[in-house]
């Protein structure tokens, strides 16, 4: 009677744990998968802001060098005139 008692009540702490509505393994399982979707949106979020920076940081890069060869052409030209003045 002692062994059916024991295993009665290891069967309902189990079944507690267990259960796939209110048990604790499940209110775990829910819980690290509300964790993982909030994290993955959270990730792509993020992954969208960064390929938008990268996007404007290519953008202003261009620009940038853009800037530079023209002043290089600039210069160029200004040392030429130059050269041509102490002639």
């Amino acid at each position: 009677m002692l062994f059916r008692s024991a295993a009665d009540s290891l069967y309902r702490e189990i079944s507690s744990l267990t259960d796939s509505v209110g048990g604790l393994l499940q209110t775990k399982i829910d819980s690290y998968t509300r964790s993982l979707k909030t994290l993955t949106s959270n990730i792509s979020d993020m992954n969208k802001r960064l390929n938008a920076k990268k996007q404007a940081l290519v953008r202003k890069y261009a620009a940038l060098e853009k800037a530079l060869s023209r002043l290089q052409s600039v210069q160029q030209q200004m040392s030429s005139a130059l050269s041509s003045l102490s002639k």
